[in-house]
């Protein structure tokens, strides 16, 4: 073969890989980076959704927390203070 000849062989070959890349580009490539894409959205929607559902619960948990902490608070003070007056001996036990 001559020199042009070579040239001519590599050019040609690297249009054809070149469109093979494209045709592979377009048809398997970007239809998995799309789905991929699509799933990858889908998924961290869920998991915001799951962490707001999520957070309201700890929250609500928070507020019944300290109401139940109050309510004994309260009738642990109020025990005392009906302990102490029927009994007076029994105030002074811990």
């Amino acid at each position: 073969m001559e020199p042009d000849n070579l040239d001519a062989v590599s050019v040609s070959s690297s249009k054809g890989a070149s469109a093979l890349f494209g045709f592979v580009k377009r048809k398997k490539l970007m239809p998995a980076f799309r789905w991929l894409f699509e799933y990858s959205r889908n998924n961290f929607e869920r998991q915001r959704h799951t962490n707001l559902v999520l957070f309201a619960c700890v929250q609500e948990l928070a507020v019944e927390s300290a109401q139940i902490r109050r309510d004994v608070r309260r009738t642990s003070s109020s025990a005392e203070a009906d302990r102490s007056r029927f009994h007076p001996t029994l105030a002074a036990e811990p």
